[in-house]
């Protein structure tokens, strides 16, 4: 059995200049703050040597509002956050023959993924994104040199 995955959580507060290639050139900008976490588990099991299969869900919720005292020009917004969360869960198959896992010198990992949307849970009137689809990265290293530099190899 194999247990992966990742949990974050971000903080971030930026200024906001608006859409476009001209957006900051009037000096305007409206002070912004996004929180928010990912949480995805993955769960695999070995069926055959080298080939897992399994299962993953992913979590995502962000929420993006205004922060501090706004410019005058959105006073009508303030108070107001947008909020956006995003499930899926999907299939998991992995083929992995690498020496080591984190620091290969030989060896090909092959990974699929796929993501179905859960129903979304937000605010009314709020759009959801889903990137779901297929990935499928396919990687080989090698050795090189007597100092056994290991680079990845694409393709």
């Amino acid at each position: 059995m194999r247990i992966d995955g990742f949990l974050g959580y971000v903080d971030l507060r930026y200024p906001f200049f608006g859409v476009g290639s001209t957006a900051g050139s009037a000096g305007v900008s409206v002070p912004i703050v996004q929180k928010g976490y990912a949480f995805v588990p993955e769960l695999l099991y070995q069926v055959a040597k080298s080939t897992f299969l399994g299962a993953r869900l992913r979590a995502v919720r962000v929420e993006t509002a205004l922060d501090g005292s706004p410019p005058a020009i959105v006073e009508p917004l303030t108070g107001q956050s947008i909020l956006v969360t995003s499930t899926g869960v999907g299939p998991v198959a992995v083929y992995d023959t690498r020496d080591n896992e984190m620091n290969a010198a030989s060896g090909v990992l092959i990974d699929f993924r796929q993501l179905r949307r859960a129903e979304p849970r937000q605010r009314p009137g709020l759009s959801d994104v889903h990137p779901g689809g297929e990935l499928l990265p396919a990687r080989r290293a090698r050795g090189v040199g007597p100092a056994r530099l290991r680079l990845p190899r694409f393709g």
